[in-house]
């Protein structure tokens, strides 16, 4: 193989070890929404926390309000576990969306007051 291939492919074959701030905030997301799935004490407000972190992280990293809201959204909608469709009915994660997409909102307005 040339060098010039190869060189190529060493770059696109390098893996970030750690997790960006994203990534690692969506994590932190997901296991408080699980912890809420299976019925944790003081759940909620780890998952509001949990999503204020993962706002704050895609502002930062330049998302819209738009975008963010939508991921968070995106996150809030999925189970996170395996039981998390039945723990949470449809119903009731909508309801859920819609109230985090209120916390997630003001944390946006509010980091962006902050510029």
């Amino acid at each position: 193989m040339p060098a010039h291939m190869d060189a190529g492919i060493s770059q696109t074959n390098v893996q970030n070890p750690e997790p960006s701030q994203v990534q690692a905030a969506r994590g932190r997301a997901a296991t408080a929404l699980a912890h809420l799935e299976h019925g944790h004490r003081d759940a909620m407000e780890e998952l509001r926390v949990a999503l204020c972190e993962y706002v704050g992280a895609l502002r930062r990293e330049g998302s819209s309000r738009e975008a963010t809201l939508s991921s968070v959204r995106e996150l809030v909608m999925a189970p996170a576990s395996p039981d998390g469709a039945l723990a949470l009915p449809g119903i009731v994660r909508d309801a859920l969306a819609e109230l985090t997409l209120e916390w997630c909102a003001a944390e946006y307005n509010r980091l962006d007051g902050e510029k």
